[in-house]
């Protein structure tokens, strides 16, 4: 969908979405690197261990996405403000 002004309105949110999501797997990945170093360089893989490191990246991931779409939304409330301000 083309706004009047060429602005594609759902790409904001399709853009914050996906860098939202990309940066909630490097903070689940960098948690997972403090938090359970000694376990992932061995071979001892227990079932809680990796109960957690899953709890971390799908919350991780699950936040950051929510934080994309939260600063998507202030974007397209911003620039509909300063449409409604020049007209």
């Amino acid at each position: 969908v083309l706004a009047p002004t060429g602005y594609q309105v759902g790409m904001v949110g399709a853009k914050c979405l996906m860098l939202g999501l990309g940066l909630g797997l490097l903070v689940g990945f960098i948690l997972t690197l403090m938090f359970f170093q000694s376990y992932i360089v061995s071979d001892e893989w227990s079932g809680k261990i990796q109960n957690s490191i899953s709890v971390i990246y799908g919350s991780c991931l699950l936040l950051g996405g929510g934080l994309g779409l939260i600063v998507a939304y202030l974007v397209e409330m911003n620039r509909l403000r300063k449409e409604k301000g020049h007209e």
